[in-house]
């Protein structure tokens, strides 16, 4: 299988997540922990927005740094989508409820 490391020592590629069974389990949780430690290092959702704010007025920006703000905004677009369809469920329950006990 072809199976490359990035610069975090972390393996990717087919077959990096998924082991076989004759893998000794102190490779697996070695593997684990390099994953894990890489996962640890990414950036948190208030780190990139103060970066974001920082960085809208600075033409430097990296592309890894764009790419992490669309996903943010992405990931608010999409809470913001449920958080209405979850408000509008509960309004149409509510003026059922009121419509039924009005009966």
């Amino acid at each position: 299988m072809d199976e490359r490391t990035n610069d975090s020592g972390v393996s990717s590629g087919p077959g990096s997540i998924s082991s076989s069974g004759s893998e000794p389990i102190e490779k697996k949780v070695a593997r684990l922990e390099r994953h894990l430690e890489a996962l640890y290092a990414l950036p948190t959702n208030s780190r990139l927005l103060r970066a974001d704010d920082d960085k809208r007025d600075s033409k430097n920006m990296s592309v890894n740094d764009m790419w992490q703000i669309i996903q943010l905004n992405n990931r608010v677009a999409a809470a913001e989508a449920a958080i209405q369809k979850v408000t509008l469920i509960n309004l149409n329950c509510n003026s059922t409820k009121r419509q039924l006990s009005g009966n």
